[in-house]
């Protein structure tokens, strides 16, 4: 077992989650997550790797850090930027919804 799928798996489980749970919320197959968990897979996406922090509440920094990919100040900052721009989209789709009409 990889030092990130004992952590994942540590994590959840005092989380009181289950398996199948996780996979679901997070959107990918038991198999895929069980693969993280058990080291098969090597690499994980960043993306389900974040989805997972976010859902035990876990820095996602952290993981990352676990996982041996911690982040450059680039990465850092095309982050921010990546925030900034999903909260700049979530304004204007609320515009669109007649929100402020």
């Amino acid at each position: 077992m990889s030092e990130l799928g004992r952590f994942l798996k540590e994590s959840r489980i005092m989380r009181g989650y289950g398996i199948r749970e996780v996979a679901d919320k997070v959107g990918i197959s038991r198999g895929y997550l069980l693969n993280i968990e058990n080291g098969s897979c090597l690499r994980p996406f960043d993306d389900v790797l974040e989805r997972i922090s976010d859902l035990y509440g876990i820095d996602f920094g952290v993981v990352m850090g676990v996982a041996g990919r911690g982040f450059s100040r680039e990465d850092l900052f095309l982050r921010e930027d990546l925030e900034k721009a999903r909260e700049i989209r979530g304004r204007a789709e609320g515009l669109r919804g007649g929100e402020y009409e």
